[in-house]
């Protein structure tokens, strides 16, 4: 039985191939019944999506910051690689946690309890601020490598950061699935992503991703 991060990865290509070919490839149907065996709305009281995205970026930020404190002389593919894909398998795991939340299809109120076990729902906007804090993380370590890359590695290092962003852009479309009125609470709060997005050459895929147009 595979792993339940080679289970998450899967998903995560499954999304991405839906997405841009309308067809998912047949790792799904393998791992779908794994997903389904599991409670979503029990999983959802315990790790509702403000409690699970701050999680994210807790886990996250302190990864991120061996990016952004990587001297200029340090700043190499062989270097970034690891660091970026510690940053993908959290986020990896995440989308899977989310997708257990949509296939169980758990109440809004539930979802953005504001603390595990019956917290206060908080606001859409609120929780936009929330999933804006942890892009905004990733976002200035992606500038932070980009700043120090020279152009001999430049095209190598906008692949691995752009693979880093889709794996995002492939998260926050499913938190997008999930809460109503979260595209237009978070639509204006995405500038700097964007700007990433486009200076990596994936506005195109990102703004399928996200429903929005770049």
């Amino acid at each position: 039985m595979p792993s339940l991060r080679t289970i998450s990865y899967y998903l995560v290509a499954a999304l991405a191939a839906a997405t841009f070919t309308n067809a998912a490839p047949t790792p799904l149907g393998d791992i779908t019944p794994a997903l389904q065996a599991r409670c979503g709305e029990c999983e959802a009281k315990e790790n509702p999506l403000p409690v699970l995205v701050k999680g994210v970026q807790d886990k996250i930020s302190p990864i991120a910051d061996k990016l952004n404190h990587l001297p200029a002389g340090g700043c190499t593919p062989d270097a970034v690689t690891p660091i970026v894909k510690e940053m993908k398998d959290i986020l990896v795991d995440a989308s899977a946690q989310v997708q257990v939340y949509i296939d169980a299809n758990v109440d809004l109120d539930i979802l953005l309890a504001g603390s595990a076990n019956g917290g206060a729902a908080i606001s859409v906007n609120a929780f936009a601020s929330i999933l804006v804090g942890l892009v905004n993380v990733i976002v200035s370590a992606c500038l932070s490598v980009l700043k120090l890359t020279v152009s001999v590695d430049l095209q190598v290092m906008v692949k691995i950061l752009a693979d880093l962003c889709i794996t995002l852009s492939l998260f926050i479309q499913l938190c997008l699935k999930l809460v109503v009125g979260l595209s237009a609470a978070i639509a204006l709060q995405l500038g700097a992503f964007i700007a990433l997005c486009v200076q990596l050459g994936i506005k195109a895929s990102v703004g399928l991703l996200l429903g929005i147009s770049l």
